[in-house]
């Protein structure tokens, strides 16, 4: 297997508001990609995406033993790039006019956060 899928949900009504998952993952390297949705736009913006990135990377790397986890999001998207910064990613560079929407083009931020890192910020 290569890959675990999850939906989200709020605690409060267990009302389906997203994916999140690990994919592509290389067992003999450690290393993983990641990502995560919140599909309705009413659940944006309340934390519900910082919580499911800091869930998956406590799976990650407690219960998987990955050493890595890479992520990326499209330049205009603010709260993503927010909520990964906030759990630790760091970015590792942009890929240039990757992602074409509605006749424009955006830059593709890539992140990355290695266990070491991740650790360090549970005992914040």
């Amino acid at each position: 297997m290569n890959g675990f899928h999850f939906h989200l949900r709020t605690l409060a009504d267990d009302t389906l508001i997203g994916c999140a998952g690990l994919f592509g993952i290389q067992w003999m390297h450690q290393i993983a990609s990641l990502g995560i949705a919140i599909g309705d736009p009413a659940y944006w913006g309340k934390g519900y995406g910082t919580d499911g990135l800091k869930l998956l990377l406590g799976y990650a790397f407690r219960e998987l033993n990955l050493y890595r986890v890479g992520s990326s999001t499209i330049s205009y998207d603010i709260r993503s790039i927010k909520a990964h910064e906030k759990v630790g990613f760091r970015q590792e560079g942009i890929q240039r006019s990757f992602i074409q929407r509605e006749g424009r083009r955006f830059d593709l931020i890539i992140f990355g956060i290695l266990r070491p890192e991740w650790e360090a910020l549970q005992t914040r």
